[in-house]
């Protein structure tokens, strides 16, 4: 399996959604992670998947890392950080979201494929 997982950050937090109860860990929460297929790059998948999901537009996407996914065999994530987007959050396949600080993220059950990442983010940043 092979995802895609966009960085959206302001003012010091760190976009996460939802898991929905019919999904794979219902309510866990991760950053917006979307399935890549092998069809397009994956940066047309993260484009789509944000647009489908979340109706945001990704203007400027950097890549931030790729990882092997801890505890899942045979997955590899990229992650980009979505620098510029445009548009209002309005959810579609996600039951919420929340821009979260690094002292709130431990009132949250994160994805444990998302935990790694996460903290990743907030170090590299400078993201307090």
């Amino acid at each position: 399996m092979m995802a895609v997982c966009g960085i959206l950050e302001t003012k010091g937090k760190v976009l996460l959604c939802k898991r929905v109860p019919w999904a794979c860990c219902p309510g866990q929460w991760e950053l917006p992670t979307f399935e890549y297929k092998g069809e397009g790059t994956v940066e047309d998948v993260l484009e789509q998947g944000l647009f489908e999901r979340l109706s945001l537009k990704a203007e400027t996407l950097e890549l931030f890392s790729t990882q092997n996914v801890r505890n899942v065999t045979d997955c590899r994530t990229w992650s980009y950080k979505v620098v510029r987007w445009k548009g209002s959050l309005f959810l579609s396949g996600y039951g919420a979201y929340r821009f979260v600080s690094l002292k709130k993220l431990h009132r949250l059950a994160l994805d444990p494929g998302s935990v790694t990442l996460v903290k990743k983010i907030f170090s590299l940043e400078g993201i307090t």
